[in-house]
Formats: structure tokens, sequence, C-alpha cells
């Protein structure tokens, strides 16, 4: 079955296009999900359909777990990318995973599964693998953050060292507000951990994650754009982590879209949303202005 060009979408986006606007729907994706596509050829169809450039899978059992992904479906898997042009982020598993874990034998599974993407990454012709930084649990007073900290930058250095020599970079992704004590609530905190584990780890910049904390989005994205790799696009009323269609909340995203246009920002903004139709209203959301 030939693959669909979405050519036609990226003349509409050109008609449409604010001239202020240096954003362009190629610079554009979407995460898959259990909810949002699990099956990885039939999820680039949909994202080339739509017209966008980027895709960021998984590494979630069922979905692109690299030990469910044999070496003739990792074959398969690079050879539709290539074919479609759909450029490839890995998203690392964070499901029973915590980098930060106060239990070493918990952060020593953990990374060996972030060295288990690595590779798959490197198979697949991946440049970036997005990584959650763990937390600590609530039951633990603030005091114990720096320890666990410790921890999460302890099991990180190997990863860095190897992802650097395969040519992947690393970016470290700030978490919604939940029970637990987020390791990176602000941008403050965010780059500290990034000048700890050196050049080859960057930011992942979570709009609607940043959000659920009531801060200043533009100022947070503003202060981590010198080390930022990805954007990840959803919107909430700021009362949690809902993954609603662009529109839908209180985010500012014509005020995110300029200054990331403003600052000629040219990484990947990648979207995360629960169902087909959210990603079709969030596409057509951002045809309004770019």
């Amino acid at each position: 079955m030939p693959w669909a060009s979405g050519a036609h979408l990226l003349e509409r986006v050109k008609l449409e296009a604010d001239p202020d606007m240096a954003l362009r729907l190629s610079q554009f994706g979407a995460r898959n999900s259990l909810k949002l596509g699990h099956d990885p050829l039939e999820f680039i169809r949909l994202l080339r359909r739509l017209g966008f450039g980027h895709l960021e899978l998984l590494c979630e059992p069922g979905l692109a777990y690299p030990r469910e992904l044999s070496a003739s479906a990792r074959r398969e898997l690079r050879a539709a990318l290539e074919e479609t042009n759909l450029e490839l982020t890995l998203h690392a598993p964070f499901r029973d995973i915590n980098l930060a874990s106060l239990n070493p034998l918990i952060r020593e599974a953990s990374a060996r599964q972030l060295q288990e993407c690595l590779e798959l990454a490197h198979d697949l012709g991946a440049r970036r693998i997005v990584v959650h930084p763990g937390d600590l649990p609530r039951d633990y007073p603030e005091g114990w953050l720096p320890k666990a900290r410790e921890g999460l930058c302890a099991a990180l250095r190997p990863v860095c060292d190897r992802a650097e020599e395969l040519g992947i970079t690393l970016g470290i992704e700030n978490l919604s507000r939940k029970g637990n004590r987020r390791l990176v609530q602000t941008a403050e905190e965010h780059l500290a951990l990034l000048a700890e584990l050196g050049p080859n780890c960057k930011a992942t910049f979570d709009v609607g994650h940043a959000h659920t904390f009531g801060l200043d989005v533009l100022r947070y994205l503003e202060e981590v754009l010198p080390r930022l790799m990805e954007v990840h696009l959803h919107d909430n009323d700021g009362t949690g982590d809902q993954h609603l269609p662009l529109g839908a909340g209180t985010i500012d995203f014509p005020g995110l879209f300029r200054l990331l246009s403003v600052k000629d920002y040219q990484g990947p903004l990648i979207l995360e949303v629960n169902s087909q139709a959210d990603l079709e209203r969030s596409r057509d959301y951002l045809l309004r202005f770019i």
C-alpha cells in the first residue's frame, strides 16, 4: 500500500500561514500510545496522511518495546521511516521505571531498560531519546531530594557516555504535578540537572506538565531554549495532566508558537493526545497559527 504524501496539507499551511511564524507543519509530529495507535507502521501512515514530519515511539510493552522488536521488525520499521522521511524520536519507558529510586536495584534495572532503548535507537536510525528523570516517593521529606538526584545522575552517566558513542542525544523531560516529589519541576532545576549530566543531555520541555504546576510556560521555555532538544504539546486546565487537544485547555499556545518562531527553533514539536480525533483536532488548530 503506497504511503500518503500529505503534500496537500503542506500547501494548505503555506496558504494560511502567519507571515510572522517561522514554524512548519513538518516540525510537528505525535507520540504513539495504546489509546492513539499501537502498531508503529499504521501510526507512520497516519502521521504522513496528516502531513507531519516527526514520529515519537514510546518504548513500552505492546508499543515499541525493544525486547518485542525482532531484527526483521526493526529493519521493516526503519525502511518505512526512510520511505516516508519521518524523523524518529524514541521515548524511553516510564511505567514501573524510576531512574532516581533510592533503591539501587530499581535504578540499575531502570538504567538497563534505557541502555536497550539506545541500541534500538541505533538500529532504527533515531538520534533522540526522551527520558523521564524519575521521582521521590511522597513519604520522604524534601530533604531526600538531593540523594535522589545523586542516584539519578549516577544511573544516567554511563547511559550518556554510550549515547554519545552512538551519536544519540538524551532529552530529560519535566514531569507533571502528581503525588510523588518530582525531580524536575522548574526551569532552574531542569538546567541544573543538565549541567550535572553534560552536553549530550538536553531538555525535553513538556508544556502541559509545566502548566500543572501553575508555571509561566513561556518563561520556562525561554530559559531552557539554549539546551532544548524537543517540545511536547498537549493542553489542560491547570488542575491535572489531562492531555487534551490543543486549544481545549488554558495554555497560551499562540504565544508559545510566536516565541519559538522568534527564537528560530528548528527542533521537533510532538503532540501527545489521547485519540486520532484529538490528533486531527490539534492539527487543525495548528493550521490557524503556523
